[in-house]
């Protein structure tokens, strides 16, 4: 989270845009008219659709005990009613 003047940005792509814009004056960034702009937006924006994912999951698996087999169990419920269609249900003996 950053604070400039009486402006809070809290999300961390957001803060990097805002800067850019609000202090870059033109030299932290192409134009939208030149060949490298979508370049820079892609890599803008790599990290947090490719790598944040991962460091959040990463942080919670090293910091909550038994978190990495109650995401597994989650994902597998979720992958099964994906597939199937609807909720496991137990197997009756």
């Amino acid at each position: 989270m950053i604070t400039d003047g009486d402006t809070v940005v809290a999300e961390s792509g957001a803060i990097i845009e805002y800067l850019v814009e609000k202090h870059g004056g033109g030299r932290l960034k192409p134009a939208v008219d030149d060949p490298n702009w979508l370049n820079y937006q892609y890599w803008l924006h790599y990290a947090e659709g490719s790598l944040m994912p991962l460091m959040v999951m990463t942080l919670l698996f090293r910091r909550v005990p038994g978190a990495p087999d109650a995401v597994l169990r989650h994902a597998d419920r979720q992958d099964h009613q994906r597939r199937h269609g609807g909720r496991l249900r137990a197997a009756a003996h």
